[in-house]
């Protein structure tokens, strides 16, 4: 087959290490090249990225491509802001201090479906001063709430716990003890939900 010129495989995987492969090669020359983002070092082997594919060779020539993190991670505090459809601020979202004096609980919610944005060190609950990491999707339906990360943008490790408050009463809520053994199902009319945890993000951001 015949590649097209300037071809762009994106590769993903959770452990670090992927391949790709290509089975299909007419013979020839082919030039292996990645496109890392800053803070990222790339080594190839061979070094000129080269491959040769020759007719009936086996095995196929192979590139081995180590990238590496050279930023430095530092652990932020992220919280949830309930936005608009259009993805403004929803005067729902109630600043109040929870962790580092600030983050936000969210409602009165009657039952459906809500979209969050994740701020990272958001001081004083302005988000000038933090950085968008994030989505958070939670649904309240049938007296039960369930939330999902629906996407964590570039370089932003995704949370590997959550923090959750609900509460039917508009009490601000005192982190952390509110947050402790929330249970999910059981409510009645309208909550109030937070959502606090951290991530692994560059430092400085």
């Amino acid at each position: 087959s015949y590649p097209t010129t300037g071809t762009t495989v994106t590769i993903t995987g959770v452990e670090g290490v992927y391949e790709w492969q290509r089975c299909d090669l007419i013979p020839g020359s082919y030039t292996v090249a990645e496109n890392t983002l800053d803070g990222w070092s790339v080594a190839i082997d061979p070094e000129d990225g080269i491959l040769t594919v020759v007719a009936g060779a086996a095995p196929a020539e192979s590139a081995i491509a180590t990238i590496t993190n050279t930023l430095d991670l530092c652990e932020q505090t992220i919280w949830a802001q309930l936005v608009l459809p259009n993805g403004d601020p929803d005067p729902r979202a109630i600043g109040f201090s929870g962790t580092g004096n600030w983050g936000w609980y969210n409602g009165p919610l009657s039952e459906g479906t809500y979209n969050f944005k994740l701020w990272a060190s958001a001081a004083q609950n302005d988000t000038s001063k933090g950085t968008l990491v994030g989505m958070l999707q939670m649904t309240y339906s049938a007296g039960c709430v369930s939330f999902e990360v629906t996407e964590m943008y570039e370089g932003i490790a995704e949370p590997t716990f959550a923090h959750i408050y609900i509460n039917t009463l508009s009490t601000v809520p005192s982190f952390p003890n509110d947050f402790k053994d929330v249970p999910l199902c059981g409510y009645t009319g309208a909550i109030y939900f937070a959502y606090h945890s951290v991530v692994m993000m560059p430092c400085g951001d």
